[in-house]
């Protein structure tokens, strides 16, 4: 069984994403709605809420636990991988929707034998807006560096946009915000 994990219900696009994917396969989808949004939390918060929650997922019977949530993938998966997974769950895998977005903006792959490939990218400029701790994390810019140098970085922190989004708020509360987001992002 594959889980999938995010801080809220964004995360179902996902899950139904690999369901067409890899029909017949069993899921089980998880949703921290108690403790969302997770972008305004601290990183120490973050990776115990990221921990708990795909151990949960791991007592369901998953052997693979995507994280869906790019804050909980961008604060918490590196670490997770590193330090706790090998021991504790050595047989199983946590992946997160960080590494396909990095892939598909770079065109490169995640895994890379020998030197970066010298394919590059369409966009010079790649704009990003993600929760604060997201950006914080500083793991976009960082990431996308090391597979293409050459290209530019902007984020743009959308501190509040997330809870809109998941309590369903109108398009008149939301566009504000996404205008003022969008100038931060153009300013830059």
């Amino acid at each position: 069984m594959i889980g999938v994990f995010d801080s809220g219900h964004g995360g179902l696009t996902v899950l139904r994403a690999l369901k067409q994917r890899i029909a017949g396969h069993g899921f089980a989808y998880l949703g921290d709605h108690a403790h969302a949004p997770y972008g305004e939390r601290n990183p120490a918060e973050i990776y115990g809420l990221t921990v708990a929650n795909v151990e949960r997922l791991f007592g369901l019977g998953c052997r693979l636990v995507l994280l869906a949530c790019n804050t909980a993938a961008a604060v918490a998966l590196r670490r997770l991988q590193q330090d706790w997974l090998p021991g504790a769950y050595p047989e199983r895998r946590v992946l997160g929707v960080f590494v396909p977005t990095i892939e598909a903006v770079t065109n490169v792959p995640w895994q890379i034998e020998g030197p970066v490939p010298a394919v590059l990218p369409a966009a010079r400029l790649i704009g990003v807006f993600a929760t604060r701790r997201t950006v914080e994390s500083g793991a976009y810019p960082r990431e996308i560096a090391r597979r293409a140098p050459q290209v530019r970085v902007v984020q743009q922190a959308c501190p509040g946009l997330v809870r809109h989004i998941e309590e369903n708020a109108p398009a008149r509360a939301i566009a504000p915000l996404v205008e003022e987001f969008v100038a931060g992002l153009l300013a830059q």
